[in-house]
């Protein structure tokens, strides 16, 4: 059994470090951050990492994390990958600029007795950690070991707002939404106690590295596209259908509708359907119910069938799109971040970051999870966003033949991608 007293105490261990304007701390790491398993929440990872350098430049972080989720670093430029050796104890590098991955392997989480003894190798390294960045730290005592002495920060404290929402007795105006990766920051900066003065970039884009060739990859890609569909002046919208979840996928019928009635009053539109990650039927049903209306107009965006797309090189496509229009996913997450080359040059092959994100909600809460200043959300309203499940955390939600995504209309759809296409000059 869980032991209730160690989330606590941890809090209660934690202590505070005065910084200098400078952004100099007498803390010193490493860091070990640990997100949830799926792509979105690696972002917010990555964004503590960020803080903790702009704090700490010379800090050593870790990251655990999946197979999957490593993709979204691999371009980063203090990133490099290690296995983890038996007695491997984590100590700063020579000059204290990495960004250090211990892999997870894919059945991690099984209660297996293999399992069990690598997650127990894990467990013997949070003692050498500074502090640990945790996503859900009830789950990670329970998979490293109740007696575990560490101190860390949850990730995922603001769910305390939707506790407070449930159970009040009486009328409560609704709480004013602050989004994740806002918060994640407001995290790390209590955490370093920063003066006021340093705190006005928190509304700023989560900053992702992609490489040049991936941008240079995209630019071709696009332009294919274009050429296949006999537009090559066209405008290319990007379609995300598929998410880990029926509380965030979007029904293809009401995709399909959205999307033929703006093709209607706008036949410039070429429509590229992404490949799927988690649902890939998702995706098919799209493109073969958009094919038979508009033919060659609508693309399957599949550059080989021999692996899957890297998580990078679909995130430097959407940069190069004119629109994108998904779900709430992983997807959505990588397409609001701000992209950066890390080579130093000033070559003209640059990501745009200007691609007009369109985000569709059904039970979770668009005002947390979304990003309510650089994309337009349809859906917000949803009573099921406003409670624990599956508003904050739509992996526990059961009820899987819920109406997610009744509010939204195919009008909603069309007049969001016109709207969008109206702006591209």
């Amino acid at each position: 059994m869980l032991n209730p007293h160690i989330c606590v105490a941890s809090f209660v261990r934690r202590q505070r470090w005065r910084v200098l304007s400078t952004g100099t701390t007498t803390k010193r790491g490493p860091y070990l951050i640990q997100p949830w398993l799926v792509i979105g929440d690696m972002i917010f990872a990555l964004e503590t990492a960020d803080r903790i350098w702009k704090y700490q430049p010379d800090a050593t972080i870790d990251l655990l994390c999946t197979e999957v989720q490593i993709q979204i670093v691999a371009d980063h430029p203090r990133m490099y990958q290690i296995a983890l050796p038996r007695s491997f104890i984590p100590t700063p590098s020579s000059d204290g600029t990495e960004m250090r991955i211990l892999p997870i392997p894919k059945d991690f989480y099984e209660q297996s007795e293999h399992m069990t003894q690598i997650r127990l190798e894990y467990a013997a390294l949070l003692p050498e950690y500074e502090t640990i960045f945790i996503e859900d730290p009830k789950n990670f005592a329970l998979l490293f070991g109740k007696r575990q002495n560490y101190t860390h920060n949850s990730l995922r404290n603001f769910e305390i707002q939707a506790i407070v929402e449930k159970l009040s007795l009486l009328p409560l105006p609704m709480l004013k939404d602050i989004p994740k990766y806002i918060r994640t920051r407001v995290l790390v900066d209590d955490y370093f106690a920063v003066q006021p003065s340093l705190r006005n970039d928190r509304a700023e884009p989560v900053p992702l590295f992609l490489a040049r060739h991936r941008v240079a990859n995209a630019e071709r890609r696009v332009a294919q596209l274009k050429e296949q569909a006999e537009k090559p002046d066209g405008l290319l919208l990007l379609v995300g259908a598929d998410t880990s979840s029926s509380v965030t996928r979007p029904p293809a019928e009401l995709l399909v509708s959205g999307i033929a009635r703006a093709l209607h009053h706008n036949p410039r539109i070429v429509v590229g359907i992404l490949p799927g990650y988690t649902c890939p039927e998702a995706h098919e049903q799209v493109y073969k119910e958009l094919e038979a209306l508009y033919g060659r107009q609508i693309q399957y965006v599949v550059e080989t069938a021999l692996q899957p797309e890297h998580l990078l090189d679909t995130t430097a496509l959407i940069d190069q799109a004119d629109i994108f229009i998904t779900g709430d996913t992983g997807l959505m997450h990588l397409a609001a971040t701000q992209k950066i080359t890390p080579e130093r040059d000033m070559s003209s092959i640059q990501p745009r970051n200007n691609t007009a994100i369109i985000t569709l909600w059904g039970g979770t809460r668009p005002g947390y999870w979304g990003y309510p200043k650089l994309t337009t959300i349809l859906g917000e309203g949803n009573a099921l966003q406003r409670q624990m499940y599956p508003g904050i955390r739509k992996y526990g939600w059961i009820h899987k033949k819920a109406n997610y995504f009744g509010h939204i209309k195919p009008f909603d759809i069309a007049k969001a991608i016109l709207e969008a296409q109206s702006k591209i000059h």
